[in-house]
């Protein structure tokens, strides 16, 4: 960090915080760093001691909000090629490697306060980056999605990546990734279908709703599983050393 600034980047004057970043990611020992929430208006680009920060944001005559941009080591700006287009929401670049191209795009996503057309016209738009990159080649999505995210990816595997655990929904309800092995989950519709068949209909509604809950409940255990806890006790972690203590 640079001596003499504040440890809070909010109280860092604008023209001052690409200098300080420029140091941070320095430090981290960053190549290229994906930026959110930048508030820089219209686009831009501003070489600093190590890094070239570029961006992009809503026009001069706007209010200065949301924003997306990418920091890139001084060293790589021979191999990246800029998107002039993107939006306040949505930038990509392009990394060309040894191994071939890269495209990496910066992602401010919607938030459920805004209204279904932007959210609907946001996602269209991510959807239409993503496809027109090639198959063949790399894509890395970073930024803030506001997505809901979690492990227990056994329990939805259509919602959770088991390897990468990328969301599915985000907190606007739209579609990021879409696994293709729903094996669980058609699993779980067929042995269910199945055991609608054994409801008898002349019993009262209230046993009717009891036999429901216990087949979605037995169905669900026989597909999924019982969840087991991933996260090893205190106790059971720190036997070898509390034992001999105690």
């Amino acid at each position: 960090m640079l001596m003499g600034l504040s440890n809070d980047m909010r109280d860092i004057d604008g023209s001052r915080k690409t200098a300080d970043i420029n140091y941070e990611l320095l430090r981290q020992s960053i190549d290229i760093a994906a930026l959110q929430k930048t508030r820089l208006a219209d686009s831009g680009t501003l070489k600093e001691k190590y890094y070239t920060f570029f961006w992009k944001g809503k026009h001069f005559d706007e209010p200065r909000e949301h924003g997306v941009g990418f920091a890139v080591k001084n060293s790589l700006l021979s191999t990246v090629e800029p998107d002039g287009e993107g939006s306040e929401r949505l930038l990509t670049l392009r990394l060309n490697t040894t191994t071939g191209p890269i495209t990496l795009v910066s992602v401010y996503a919607i938030t459920l306060t805004l209204p279904p057309e932007t959210k609907d016209l946001f996602y269209e738009k991510l959807s239409s980056v993503i496809r027109n990159i090639p198959d063949k080649e790399q894509l890395i999505l970073l930024g803030d999605f506001n997505a809901r995210v979690g492990t227990d990816n056994d329990s939805w595997p259509s919602c959770l990546d088991a390897t990468k655990n990328i969301p599915l929904f985000t907190e606007t309800g739209h579609s990021l990734h879409q696994r293709q092995q729903p094996k669980l989950t058609q699993k779980f519709a067929e042995t269910f279908e199945q055991e609608l068949e054994f409801i008898q209909k002349e019993t009262s509604t209230e046993e009717r709703w009891g036999t429901l809950r216990d087949i979605i409940h037995s169905t669900a255990l026989e597909a999924f599983g019982k969840r087991t806890t991933k996260t090893t006790d205190w106790f059971e972690a720190m036997s070898s050393v509390m034992i001999p203590a105690i």
